[in-house]
């Protein structure tokens, strides 16, 4: 196995164990609404934890999507269409955006690049849908539904841009649920 084929690998594993773990939080906090004492406080001591270390976290999630999408076009040669150029111009000002967030310890930086990161998942699920039902012609660009990878039978580029997306809004989340936001 080659190392560009692990690095892919490594991607696709980050996007799954991602998914997972925004799933099973808010599955918790599901649960929390019916089953309270128990539940509640291992939800509540969880979402602190990401609360607390939201901004470094939210800024390793958007600098590995934009490393992670050059990798696939620089590195792969995988030809990026219309609609991932969409996304990386929202995604890439973010990394710098967060950089400096850190420096300043600036969590008020959430505000924006919440609302950048729903366009991005709106352009995000518009193209893994494209991708899913393999419409060539609704982009104008056949390479829009084009499957570079296809791992754990459901991620590709877009959804892996797409999981980095509600990423970085599920940390704002988690902000404000410590009640700093």
């Amino acid at each position: 196995m080659g190392i560009k084929l692990i690095i892919s690998e490594i991607l696709s594993a980050l996007t799954l164990v991602s998914g997972i773990i925004v799933g099973v939080l808010v599955l918790t906090y599901v649960t929390t609404l019916f089953f309270k004492p128990k539940k509640e406080e291992i939800y509540h001591t969880i979402m602190q934890w990401f609360g607390r270390n939201s901004l470094w976290m939210a800024f390793i999630v958007v600098l590995t999507a934009t490393l992670g999408s050059l990798f696939y076009s620089e590195i792969m040669g995988f030809s990026p269409c219309g609609l991932c150029w969409y996304q990386r111009i929202l995604m890439y000002p973010m990394t710098l955006i967060f950089l400096v967030a850190m420096v300043r310890k600036d969590y008020d930086i959430f505000y924006y690049t919440t609302l950048i990161s729903l366009v991005g998942i709106g352009f995000a699920s518009y193209h893994y849908i494209l991708q899913r039902m393999e419409y060539a012609t609704a982009c104008g660009i056949e390479s829009c539904t084009t499957k570079y990878i296809f791992d754990y039978g459901y991620i590709t580029i877009p959804m892996m841009a797409l999981t980095a997306f509600i990423l970085v809004i599920f940390l704002h989340f988690a902000y404000n649920y410590t009640g700093k936001g």
